[in-house]
């Protein structure tokens, strides 16, 4: 019963890391109704990693600046420095990258500012006691080893996200560029639940699979998840890129050439959906609606 505890603990805060914390409040790439919104929030919590606005501020600056001296988690410090030490101290240019990046967004959001003025107490009951209690109280299993195992699945979650700026930094393929560190890891893919095709997600960070497939043979399980919701009307506006696009890119950068100039290559990197850098002609959704700055349909895009 502990271990079916652990592992259902584990899979909420997942979805509360993959489809929340990441592709939905960081990258904006599908829009939720408030009730799977508070959901998201919900098992995010029950993660531990940090408010939502803390998480998405650190991501969104991750993806605008990666592998520089700016990224909060840079790759190039080492192993160790972007799995974990990361979290202990920023560096000057770190901290202003953290302060100009625009989460107004988040701040705006008055359940995720809920969350973070009362987080150390949603923290507590959600993270530490709930999974901590029940295997106690149903099951007569000592409050000792309901810890600690506990703190096992916290270390588990911990670990799903942290491989994303470490492992998925250090190893794997580059099929749509190889001028980005990040990369595609199958062990990663399997442990996050789909989140590990990083090299496809650096590239388009506002595609709401976070990788080009979303099937269960790619083993992109919260993007099944997320279709599945959308089809109850909890999902909606879930923004894609175009098959087109993905090919130009794969035949440009993810074929062994470089013709690109350095500039070229490193030109609007964005954190996401609705970032001031994105291209309007790349603001595409599920069913081909282009989008103009503040979100509004302004075109039907007919792909071939």
């Amino acid at each position: 019963m502990e271990t079916d505890v652990i592992y259902h603990v584990f899979m909420i805060g997942g979805i509360g890391l993959g489809p929340g914390a990441h592709r939905y409040f960081s990258h904006r790439s599908f829009k939720a109704t408030r009730p799977f919104k508070l959901f998201l929030m919900f098992c995010q919590t029950i993660a531990g990693q940090y408010t939502v606005l803390f998480w998405c501020q650190v991501h969104r600056v991750h993806h605008k600046y990666a592998d520089t001296e700016k990224d909060p988690t840079n790759i190039n410090r080492g192993f160790m420095f972007a799995h974990l030490y990361w979290a202990f101290r920023f560096s000057p240019e770190c901290k202003a990258a953290l302060e100009t990046v625009d989460v107004s967004d988040l701040k705006l959001d008055k359940d995720v500012m809920f969350q973070y003025r009362y987080f150390p107490i949603f923290s507590f009951l959600l993270c530490i006691l709930y999974p901590t209690i029940v295997p106690y109280l149903l099951w007569n299993e000592t409050l000792w080893i309901s810890f600690w195992a506990n703190m096992f699945r916290w270390l588990l979650n911990y670990n799903q996200m942290s491989f994303a700026n470490s492992l998925m930094h250090m190893y794997g393929k580059k099929p749509y560029d190889k001028n980005v560190s990040a990369a595609e890891y199958l062990f990663c893919i399997l442990y996050t639940y789909g989140e590990g095709y990083h090299n496809y997600h650096h590239v388009f960070p506002w595609d709401y699979k976070a990788a080009e497939f979303g099937d269960f043979t790619h083993f992109n399980i919260s993007t099944i998840m997320l279709d599945v919701c959308a089809r109850f009307g909890l999902v909606y506006d879930r923004k894609v890129v175009s098959k087109n696009m993905i090919e130009r890119r794969k035949a440009r950068t993810g074929d062994g050439s470089n013709w690109l100039t350095s500039n070229e290559i490193l030109k609007n990197p964005i954190w996401g959906y609705g970032d001031i850098d994105m291209d309007v002609d790349d603001k595409i959704d599920f069913h081909g609606y282009l989008f103009d700055q503040n979100n509004n349909i302004i075109d039907k895009k007919n792909e071939s």
